[in-house]
């Protein structure tokens, strides 16, 4: 029984450490993947015991991804203000990131009629990935479009050194938490960001 106890903590444990996102490859380290760490070096947040971010104004974060693939438009936070928003850093190579896409897809479908709107960033490690995001697309029929942060330029100005990493913005565009996907607290920040007032 111990053994059972054991083999299942340290599941959860690698299922929720994430990936060390290679940002800048001098740069990267590792983030611990408990989630809900607030994003570094933004002064107007504060931070709860649970780390869920809370910020009154609308964000100053900028997308900027060398191409977008499922969507024939390149989506920023500025032109989707008044929608509630998820932006999640992954990887196809990143085992935590793959176990996490179904329950993202899953919330991306659930609350698409009240306006969510679901970002992928793709934390690549190099060209040539782009049949390996198309298959990984496909596969998990993901319903939203994917960038391609090929030179890791959005997770280095995001601050994310780990992944997979989301950020929910509510419909005023303020960043109202950061973390883990699979963090239970991820549920419960786009079910207040999608009831959120413009």
């Amino acid at each position: 029984m111990r053994l059972l106890t054991s083999i299942s903590s340290l599941v959860l444990l690698v299922t929720m450490s994430g990936c060390t996102a290679e940002i800048s490859r001098s740069e990267a380290s590792h983030e611990p993947g408990m989630g809900g760490e607030a994003a570094a070096g933004a002064s107007s947040m504060g931070e709860t015991a649970m780390g869920e971010a809370t910020e009154t104004a609308p964000s100053s974060k900028v997308i900027s991804v060398s191409g977008w693939t499922n969507t024939s438009e390149s989506p920023t936070l500025a032109a989707l203000r008044g929608k509630p928003v998820v932006v999640e850093f992954w990887a196809t190579w990143c085992p935590p990131c793959v176990k996490s896409t179904p329950h993202l897809v899953k919330t991306a479908e659930q609350y698409a009629d009240r306006g969510l709107v679901v970002l992928g960033i793709h934390s690549s490690r190099g060209a040539g990935e782009s049949g390996k995001i198309a298959a990984f697309v496909e596969r998990f029929k993901m319903p939203y479009a994917i960038g391609l942060d090929t030179a890791g330029a959005t997770g280095k100005a995001w601050g994310v050194t780990g992944i997979p990493k989301a950020f929910v913005f509510d419909r005023a565009g303020a960043e109202i938490w950061s973390g883990h996907p699979a963090h239970e607290e991820f549920d419960r920040a786009v079910e207040r960001a999608v009831g959120s007032a413009k």
